[in-house]
């Protein structure tokens, strides 16, 4: 009598599975006792578990991709300091390109790297 009173306690649709589980338990032993009861409900609670991994595993076992931006060549520090001003980035970085030097009326350097700017002049 306490199982049926027990399994009259589910009575919202999402109990559904658990209730028509309990009262198929109930026809096939009609002296189940609640704790017998409560066995077999958590019995199948585990099952039902165990099938909603199993159909959700494919999308466990595919490894993710991550995207992986591409760095730039002068993202991090130069290995040697710009030779255009001396400061810790590339070259083609250099914010006074345009700008001239007043020494050498030059455009591309800072007035305090003229005689580096030169020498690359040459080289080149």
């Amino acid at each position: 009598m306490k199982c049926l009173m027990w399994i009259c306690g589910l009575h919202t649709p999402a109990d559904g599975d658990i209730r028509t589980c309990a009262v198929r338990e109930m026809e096939g032993n009609p002296e189940t006792t609640l704790n017998e009861l409560s066995l077999e409900i958590q019995q199948f609670l585990n099952i039902k578990q165990n099938a909603k991994l199993l159909g959700s595993l494919p999308s466990l076992l595919q490894p993710e991709a991550n995207a992986v931006a591409a760095k730039k060549n002068c993202a991090r520090n130069p290995p040697s300091p710009c030779f255009r001003c001396g400061g810790a980035h590339c070259a083609k970085e250099f914010n006074f390109i345009n700008k001239m030097c007043h020494n050498l009326r030059l455009v591309g350097h800072k007035k305090d790297y003229c005689k580096m700017f030169t020498k690359k002049k040459k080289q080149n």
